[in-house]
């Protein structure tokens, strides 16, 4: 418990991190409003090879494999599928019919529609992956199929994660503190949590760069973004080192006061068990 009583002789003074907070969350704020421009604008390409992709398939020069009735995504997956097709030899009644051929077509038919592409603009993707164009048909499709996986969405998700847990190591940082009184140093980790220790039980005190690390019964207690360590450091330092000269001086005045009647009891004036009891008394 805080002795709220007693003199403050020194109380640690931190140094604000709220403008380092905000840094950090204006950095988290770009990170986030590049990836979704360029998300617009790559998921924009993306579409408009799309359309242009399906205009042609579904033109007069096209490969009529689309229904015009169909919906847009429906015309995309029924593309995708086409594209995307790998046959293999087929076999019936132990007897296999090979479709070198029509996998030849196949490759062909990739290729022819690769090239078409690569000469409007749209050569994102090779004449084996030229299927991809038609995989997605909305821009949550793209994104969580696509997008996210890329190096703008991974570096945003990492600067969050890092903004949220920066934030809140901070902010518990800011609320430990170390007040010292006249016989004593409280070691507060927060509102609810402390330790109080008396200076004869502190072992070690060191500061650093805004930082103070204390070492004592039990406890070990660092404060950081703090202005006056070297303060406090000085303050606990003192006052240990004046509880020990206390102590010291008890010590040496109970052994005199010990030989004295000891000497009482040599000469008879006090009895044994009177000696024993004001022995007992004085260790």
């Amino acid at each position: 418990m805080e002795q709220i009583k007693e003199e403050i002789l020194v109380k640690s003074e931190k140094k604000s991190q709220k403008k380092k907070i905000c840094f950090v969350w204006i950095i988290t704020a770009i990170v986030f409003v590049a990836t979704v421009v360029f998300f617009i604008v790559d998921y924009s390409n993306y579409k408009q090879g799309q359309e242009f992709g399906l205009s042609f398939i579904g033109g007069s020069d096209g490969a009529y494999w689309l229904n015009e009735n169909d919906s847009y995504a429906e015309q995309c997956r029924d593309s995708y599928n086409k594209l995307n097709q790998r046959t293999s030899n087929l076999t019936f009644n132990g007897v296999t019919i090979d479709m070198s051929g029509v996998r030849e077509a196949e490759i062909n038919l990739r290729s022819s529609f690769a090239n078409i592409m690569e000469l409007a603009g749209y050569d994102r993707y090779s004449s084996y992956t030229i299927a991809d164009w038609f995989k997605y048909t909305n821009a949550a499709e793209y994104f969580y199929g696509y997008y996210w996986s890329t190096i703008l969405p991974i570096s945003f998700f990492i600067v969050f994660v890092f903004s949220i847990i920066f934030t809140i190591f901070t902010n518990n940082e800011a609320k430990k503190e170390i007040v010292v009184y006249e016989d004593s140093v409280l070691c507060r980790m927060n509102p609810k949590k402390s330790k109080q220790l008396v200076f004869n039980d502190i072992s070690n005190v060191s500061f650093g760069t805004h930082s103070l690390k204390l070492v004592g019964l039990g406890v070990k207690f660092k404060l950081s973004h703090i202005t006056n360590a070297e303060d406090i450091k000085s303050v606990i330092i003192e006052k240990k080192n004046s509880s020990q000269s206390k102590a010291n001086d008890v010590n040496i005045s109970s052994v005199d006061e010990l030989r004295k009647y000891k000497e009482l009891l040599d000469s008879g004036v006090i009895t044994q068990e009177e000696f024993e009891s004001k022995k007992k008394q004085l260790l």
